[in-house]
């Protein structure tokens, strides 16, 4: 049969692991089996490659995703296994055509991320900022750089801005009580970003501490600097 020769084929010469060999297998087969069935029970050792068509392969597609449940992954996986077939099918002379040429995967469904809903932020960055005011082993230096990297990490996640626009954030960029924050982007473009109240709590808290503590040089008008500014 067709479908052992191949099988032997990806074993010997392709050399694929175990299981990749016997999920090619099982997919092989279940496409031979399925073309036979459609043909009215066609026995699968009489199974001829050059019948099936290019509508045959897509009506087994959406065979294997409306009536056995399957998703996108699964789907694409069985139609490479069968890409496959055909093509050592055609490589040994087996069929002139490849029916599955102009076929194409189906689109895995895009997910959007988790995120931490805004009336849970605070359960992240209070423990991290209450610990740096209460820990007086620290310095002055490391409870502000622990502070400044708590805050920048309250920016990046509340705002969505990139890298780069976060390191560059200026004093004057806040406005609106620290409500509205002007991102300079890419090909200098600017955009305002509401800020959420708890971050802008923490980003007043933080200006008012490093300038009590005179960290940073009054002059300097960034947001996030080193202790020497």
């Amino acid at each position: 049969m067709l479908t052992d020769e191949f099988i032997k084929y990806i074993r010997a010469e392709r050399r694929y692991s175990e299981h990749t060999a016997l999920n090619y297998e099982r997919d092989v087969r279940r496409f031979v089996q399925d073309m036979c069935d459609a043909a009215g029970g066609v026995p699968v050792d009489r199974f001829d490659p050059e019948t099936v068509s290019t509508d045959d392969v897509r009506q087994w597609i959406m065979k294997l995703s409306r009536e056995s449940g399957l998703g996108p992954a699964s789907v694409n996986r069985m139609t490479s296994s069968v890409r496959s077939f055909y093509r050592w099918l055609r490589k040994t002379g087996r069929v002139a055509t490849d029916p599955l040429n102009r076929v194409i995967n189906q689109k895995k469904p895009s997910h959007l991320p988790g995120y931490i809903p805004e009336s849970q932020i605070g359960q992240v960055i209070d423990p991290l900022h209450d610990g740096v005011l209460t820990d007086e082993a620290l310095s002055d230096d490391a409870r502000y750089i622990t502070q400044r990297n708590s805050l920048m990490l309250l920016v990046f996640y509340s705002t969505c801005i990139r890298l780069e626009e976060l390191r560059n954030i200026r004093l004057d960029d806040l406005s609106d009580g620290f409500r509205e924050l002007k991102i300079t982007g890419k090909g200098d473009k600017q955009r305002v970003i509401p800020v959420i109240d708890y971050t802008r709590r923490k980003i007043g808290q933080f200006i008012e501490g490093f300038r009590t503590a005179k960290i940073c040089a009054e002059s300097e008008n960034y947001l996030f600097l080193t202790v020497k500014g």
